[in-house]
């Protein structure tokens, strides 16, 4: 049996922090927008390109996927690692939603393809990270819920409040 844990947290708040003392069995997938500090085994995620790319690599490229890293993760430790941190989903879905707004909305094909992209990776956690027998931890932002400036002790998912207030700002310019 595998656990699944979800770890949300304001920006700074110390979810990266908390991986420090979990030791080499734990693989890191760093897609933060900063540096990876602690000596564990991990991949950094300097660019988002698709999905695809991200877990299974881009052989003509010369790009290695999760899936290749751990690989090399099992050669050098002789077993899959017990535990697959991602940090962050919160990044990954923005990635996600950023690559869909760069293709004109043809009968709703950005949220097609928003879907499309986050099934891949929850068919990968899954399949080939859950059933596989490897934890999986996953790293999530949130930001606290404002009303008039004031904070409402209210935390919502990563961006929720960005799109509705930049709907807002378009509606008043137009």
């Amino acid at each position: 049996m595998t656990i699944k844990l979800l770890i949300n947290g304001i920006a700074g708040a110390g979810k990266t922090s908390l991986l420090e003392t979990m030791g080499e069995e734990t693989f890191v997938v760093s897609r933060d927008a900063k540096a990876f500090g602690f000596p564990l085994p991990h991949m950094m995620v300097e660019n988002y390109i698709d999905m695809n790319t991200l877990i299974y690599g881009n052989e003509k490229e010369e790009i290695e996927g999760i899936y290749q890293k751990i690989g090399r993760y099992e050669e050098h430790f002789g077993k899959l690692p017990k535990n697959v941190v991602i940090d962050s989903v919160s990044q990954l879905t923005m990635d996600v939603i950023d690559v869909a707004a760069q293709t004109p909305n043809v009968y709703g094909s950005q949220g097609a393809e928003i879907t499309k992209e986050l099934a891949l990776l929850t068919k990968f956690i899954h399949e080939d990270l859950e059933l596989q027998g490897m934890n999986v931890i996953l790293m999530n932002h949130v930001t606290e819920e404002k009303v008039d400036g004031n904070k409402t002790g209210i935390y919502l998912p990563f961006g929720q409040g960005k799109f509705l207030a930049k709907g807002e700002q378009v509606r008043l310019a137009a």
